[in-house]
C-alpha cells in the first residue's frame, strides 16, 4: 500500500476500494483528529469497523505445501507445490502485481546442497480489481517447484521451509507477507525404480507413478542407437533436443553458471568432461569450438583467457573468466558466458552429430503416415532440422538454371512437405520462460523408402 504513488491512492479512494479505508483513516487521525469535532469522526470510525467486520466474514484463502513424492530419493528430482484454494469470487495476483497488490512469491530455505528450482507457473487468468484489470489465479491452483537432493545427502529426514507472500482479493484485499510453511519427507533408498510425474486428469495436481503402469518404457541411450532399442515401424518420433531443465537445475551436473558446481556437462556422465576439454585443448581448438557451436564472435579472446586461467574445475570459475574477458557489466540483458557454456556442452556431448544421426534413425523407423516432431532451442539445432526436412521432402531448390537438369535423378521424397514451425506463445512463455527460444517442426512420413545416411545429402543438410 505504501508503495503506491499519490495518484493511484486517489484513484483507489475515488473507486471506493474499501479494503484500504483503514489506511486513510490512520492518515486522517494523525493530522486532523485534534481539530476535528467528535461527531465528524464517528462516521469514519464506524465505517472502519464495518470494513473489518466484512473482512472477517469473507472466507480465507486456503494454502498448503504438497508434493508428488512420499519419500525423497537422493539424486532424483521431485516436485513440491503451493496448493491454493480460492473461495468463489476471489483471486490472488500472479508474478507481477497490478496497480495495487502484492505478487505471489515463494522464498525457500532448503538444507545445504538441496536445490529448489524456479516456480513452474500455470497460465494465469484475467481478473478484475475494481476497474483495474490484472492477471491472477482463481479456484484451485498449484504452483510447482522442482527439488533435487544431492546423491550424498546423509540426513534421514528432509525439511523444506518456505516463506510465502500473496494478495488475496475479493470485495476487499488481504495482503499476507512471509507466511511460514514447512514440509518434511523421509529420505529413502537410492536404488528405487524410476518414476515420473504425471498430471492428474481434470486437476493441476501431479502424481508420481510407475512408468510401466502408463505404458512407458524408459531406455537410456543415444539418438543414434534408437533403432537398436525399438522393433518394427512406429507411428511417431519426438526429439526434444539439448539440455533439460532438470539438468540445468542440478548444480552438480555442471551445465549452468547460475550456481556453483563441478565443470562436467556430460549428459551420459561418461567420456570427456567440460573440465577435461578446457584444461587440455589447444587455444586454437577452444576458439574454433566457441565460434562454431556458440557463434561467439569474441572466441579467440575468450580462448586466450581460458588458457591463461587454467586449471578450471568449477562452473563459476569458467563463467568469471568469460565475463572478465568480455567486460561484463551486472544487469546486462544476457550473460556473456551463455554462448561459451552452450558451445562447450555441444562439443562434449557431440549433440549436433547425434541430432543428425537421430533424424536419419527416425526416418528409417517411421511407418508411412507417421509423424516426426522435433523441438530445438537454438539456431544451430533448428538449422539442421529445417534443412533435413527440406531436403527429404523435395523442397530444396533446383539450383542454377545454367546447370544440367538433374530432376530425373532425384529421389522420391521420404517426407511430405513440413508444416510451418510453431513457437511458444505469450501464455506459455509466461508460465515457462525457458520455452521462449523453442521451435517445433513437424513432418509426416511418406510411402517412399528412407534415404538413409547419404553423405553428400547430409553434408548439405548440415
Amino acid at each position: 500500500i505504501d508503495g503506491n504513488p499519490p495518484s493511484v491512492k486517489a484513484k483507489l479512494r475515488k473507486e471506493g476500494v474499501t479494503g484500504f479505508l483503514p489506511f486513510y483513516f490512520v492518515i486522517l487521525s494523525r493530522r486532523q483528529c485534534r481539530k476535528m469535532p467528535l461527531m465528524r469522526l464517528l462516521p469514519i470510525i464506524l465505517g472502519c469497523l464495518l470494513v473489518h467486520v466484512a473482512q472477517a466474514k469473507e472466507e480465507a484463502l486456503r494454502a498448503e505445501l504438497i508434493s508428488d513424492a512420499a519419500t525423497v530419493v537422493p539424486g532424483q528430482l521431485f516436485f513440491v507445490g503451493l496448493h491454493l484454494q480460492h473461495p468463489e469470487g476471489t483471486h490472488t495476483y500472479w508474478k507481477f502485481p497490478g496497480i495495487v497488490g502484492l505478487a505471489t512469491r515463494i522464498e525457500w530455505s532448503p538444507p545445504e546442497g538441496v536445490q529448489v528450482g524456479e516456480i513452474q507457473w500455470p497460465a494465469p487468468q484475467k481478473v478484475m480489481m475494481a476497474k483495474y484489470k490484472t492477471q491472477g489465479y482463481e479456484g484451485e491452483t498449484l504452483l510447482m517447484c522442482p527439488v533435487t537432493v544431492p546423491a550424498g545427502f546423509q540426513e534421514k529426514t528432509l525439511t523444506l521451509n518456505a516463506k510465502v507472500s500473496w494478495m488475496h482479493c475479493g470485495k476487499t484485499c488481504h495482503p499476507v507477507t512471509d507466511q511460514p510453511f514447512t514440509i518434511s519427507f523421509p529420505v529413502g533408498d537410492a536404488t528405487v525404480d524410476w518414476q515420473v510425474p504425471v498430471q492428474v486428469e481434470g486437476s493441476d495436481r501431479f502424481a508420481r507413478v510407475d512408468p510401466a503402469d502408463q505404458g512407458i518404457t524408459l531406455v537410456e541411450a543415444r539418438y543414434s542407437d534408437m533403432a537398436g532399442h525399438v522393433t518394427g515401424p512406429v507411428d511417431g518420433v519426438v526429439l526434444d533436443i539439448g539440455v533439460s531443465s532438470m539438468q540445468l537445475d542440478q548444480a552438480d551436473r555442471g551445465f549452468s553458471f547460475q550456481s556453483d558446481g563441478p565443470l562436467d556437462m556430460r549428459m551420459g556422465q561418461d567420456g570427456l568432461s567440460a573440465a577435461d576439454f578446457v584444461n587440455t585443448a589447444d587455444e586454437a581448438d577452444i576458439a574454433d569450438i566457441l565460434y562454431l557451436y556458440g557463434e561467439e564472435r569474441q572466441s579467440r579472446r575468450i580462448a586466450r583467457a581460458i588458457v591463461a586461467a587454467r586449471p578450471l574445475q568449477r562452473t563459476l570459475e569458467l563463467a568469471a573468466v568469460v565475463r572478465k574477458a568480455l567486460g561484463y557489466r551486472p544487469g546486462a540483458p544476457k550473460d556473456p558466458a551463455t554462448r561459451t557454456f552452450q558451445a562447450i556442452r555441444i562439443h562434449v556431448n557431440g549433440e549436433l552429430d547425434e541430432l543428425r544421426d537421430g533424424l536419419v534413425a527416425a526416418e528409417a523407423m517411421l511407418a508411412p503416415g507417421g509423424r516426426l516432431a522435433v523441438v530445438s532451442f537454438h539456431s544451430l539445432e533448428d538449422r539442421i532440422v529445417k534443412r533435413f526436412l527440406k531436403l527429404r521432402s523435395g523442397s530444396e531448390g533446383a539450383g542454377s538454371r545454367h546447370l544440367p537438369d538433374m530432376s530425373g535423378q532425384r529421389r522420391a521424397p521420404s517426407f511430405e512437405k513440413p508444416a510451418r514451425p510453431t513457437r511458444a506463445g505469450e501464455a506459455e512463455c509466461a508460465r515457462n520462460p525457458r520455452a521462449r527460444s523453442a521451435t517445433l517442426r513437424v513432418a509426416v512420413r511418406s510411402e517412399a523408402p528412407a534415404w538413409g545416411a547419404d553423405d553428400d545429402a547430409e553434408r548439405r543438410a548440415a
